[in-house]
């Protein structure tokens, strides 16, 4: 629910900032932004994610988010 992404939001943000080399929590918080309809932000995260070291599956299911985040090219 909005409820419990505005409780986890706050949590998410602090990780991030206290743990900037946590891949997963950029992923995490990626993934909220995404669920709250706010696409630049996420993409933001999930670039974060990218940037660092994860597995190859999360490497494509993050790129797949990505990709369905973006507008379709004409």
């Amino acid at each position: 629910t909005m409820g419990d992404f505005a409780k986890a939001e706050p949590l998410l943000v602090e990780c991030t900032r206290r743990y900037p080399d946590r891949a997963i929590a950029w992923m995490n918080l990626g993934d909220l932004y995404r669920d709250t309809g706010r696409k630049p932000e996420a993409v933001a995260a999930y670039g974060r994610f990218l940037s660092m070291d994860h597995t190859p599956a999360q490497k494509r299911l993050v790129e797949k988010r990505v990709r369905d985040l973006m507008p379709p090219t004409p």
